[in-house]
């Protein structure tokens, strides 16, 4: 019997998942073992060449393990694991996000940094099941560990990685982002992320409070739409 869809597979004719997915080693249907989508694309050093992992099939030979993490009955995301690389950045692709640009920069800068110091290495892209959302992840051989940490700051460095602006308009539209940052000074809110814990901890209580801010401060919050 397959593993993933249960439909009844001679012995024979059964496939395996490859080893480092989470299906490895159970039997399979071939249409269960081919047509599974991609969860991970590694590419190993400045290479464009990518070598795919799926719930089934594992294109690096077990150099790196898929991985899917479960946020909700229907939604989760992917990440990889490796005995023989180190994970030592990571950041969010999000589609049409400005933050594209930068990223694309730094993984420019780090094959450049890493080719010259000549370091093993990959790159990887892992997937979610928002396709508007995918993970850049650095890796590099564990004994390269040190400076390659040291490279990835200096990428970092060079294409403003740590400036906020790269991390708005993500979860809130900038009105909103900029009303939160207004109405809550004392949470020093500069990303998304800031402006989302705030709402969090409120929690159902956020719209009562952010109007009893908003009564407090009026014309520096409403601005044109402030009325005497």
């Amino acid at each position: 019997m397959c593993s993933k869809c249960d439909d009844k597979v001679p012995k024979a004719m059964a496939r395996y998942g490859d080893r480092g997915t989470p299906f490895e080693g159970k039997p399979l249907c071939e249409p269960c073992y081919e047509q599974s989508s991609p969860g991970a694309i590694v590419f190993y050093g400045h290479s464009d060449d990518g070598c795919v992992i799926t719930d089934t099939r594992n294109a690096t030979n077990g150099d790196f393990r898929l991985r899917w993490h479960s946020t909700s009955p229907v939604s989760g995301f992917y990440d990889t694991e490796s005995d023989s690389y180190e994970k030592l950045s990571s950041s969010h692709l999000l589609a049409e996000h400005e933050s594209l640009g930068m990223i694309k920069s730094m993984d420019d800068r780090i094959k450049k940094l890493y080719d010259r110091e000549g370091l093993q290495y990959a790159r990887v892209i892992t997937m979610s099941s928002n396709p508007f959302v995918h993970d850049y992840h650095v890796f590099v051989e564990n004994d390269q560990v040190p400076l390659g940490k040291d490279l990835v700051q200096k990428a970092k460095e060079a294409v403003d990685y740590d400036n906020p602006k790269w991390y708005r308009n993500i979860l809130f539209s900038e009105d909103q982002f900029n009303l939160l940052a207004e109405l809550f000074p004392e949470r020093e809110i500069r990303t998304d992320y800031d402006a989302a814990k705030v709402v969090d901890e409120y929690g159902e209580n956020i719209t009562s409070e952010i109007d009893r801010r908003m009564k407090l401060k009026p014309p520096a919050i409403m601005g044109d739409l402030y009325i005497v």
